[in-house]
């Protein structure tokens, strides 16, 4: 689908606001936006860079880099996509002392061309702060943390903040074939969604490992795509390393985000 400016402008700000979530300072200027987190400098980093030149681009990149490198201890990183200007950034960064480390993949969609694909079905729950050590539980088997307390302190930031960014968390659950299949058995599969400026952001959508290639993952998203539709929020989209599981739920991937990180 085509990416407009107005749902560009509500992923941006999506975004902002889920990083803020994490207990992130997000900076946003005219020609850049700033995140840090000293506590996960995984999130320390440099975004939305719109300057008029290569030679301003490179001054400033350097020295906000420092500046986080100053504020936080860590290196920061640069999110670079098609958007952000001058052009051909990606043939600067190397000279600033960044490597591209990876890349991600922003895949939007109608809401309700998501809706409709319910593959399976198995009880949802929201969760709320009374649930969260299920939901972290679940969290870190399905994307193999291995630091547990280090993620159950930064997911219990984000329950405490939920509120405040319209962040909702969703456990799914396979049924119980012990209580006849009529209640929640164990917990399968994780999932988000933030519904604050007009699109729906689905993220950390994520399988305990025994239950995968059941349909419960397309499950989640397809469900998280009625609570956008109930929202009255006409497109959904997701970020992600992985497109092609997307892509076959209705998702078309709108743009490329490299990840250039300061060696």
């Amino acid at each position: 689908m085509e990416l407009t400016r107005d749902l560009r402008v509500s992923i941006a700000a999506n975004r902002s606001d889920w990083l803020r979530s994490w207990s992130c300072i997000v900076i946003c200027f005219e020609e850049i936006s700033i995140c840090l987190n000293e506590h996960h400098p995984g999130y320390n980093s440099l975004f939305d860079l719109q300057y008029p030149d290569r030679e301003t681009a490179a001054s400033q990149i350097s020295c906000w880099a420092e500046k986080i490198q100053q504020e936080t201890g860590h290196r920061a990183a640069v999110w670079l996509d098609r958007y952000c200007e001058p052009e051909h950034l990606n043939l600067l960064l190397p000279d600033l002392g960044f490597r591209l480390a990876s890349t991600s993949y922003t895949l939007a969609a109608k809401t309700e061309d998501v809706e409709t694909r319910k593959p399976v079905n198995i009880p949802i729950w929201r969760i709320k702060t009374g649930g969260q050590k299920a939901w972290i539980d679940a969290y870190s088997h399905a994307f193999g943390q291995v630091e547990y307390k280090h993620d159950f302190a930064r997911w219990a930031q984000a329950f405490d903040k939920q509120q405040h960014v319209e962040l909702q968390f969703y456990l799914g659950f396979r049924r119980s074939a012990v209580l006849g299949g009529s209640f929640p058995g164990q917990p399968a599969v994780v999932g988000q969604i933030i519904t604050a400026h007009g699109a729906g952001g689905i993220y950390s959508i994520g399988t305990v490992p025994k239950h995968r290639r059941k349909g419960f993952a397309s499950e989640m998203v397809a469900f998280l795509a009625t609570v956008a539709g109930q929202a009255e929020l006409q497109h959904v989209y997701v970020v992600t390393s992985n497109p092609g599981f997307f892509e076959k739920l209705g998702f078309t991937v709108a743009f490329q985000t490299a990840i250039w990180e300061q060696i």
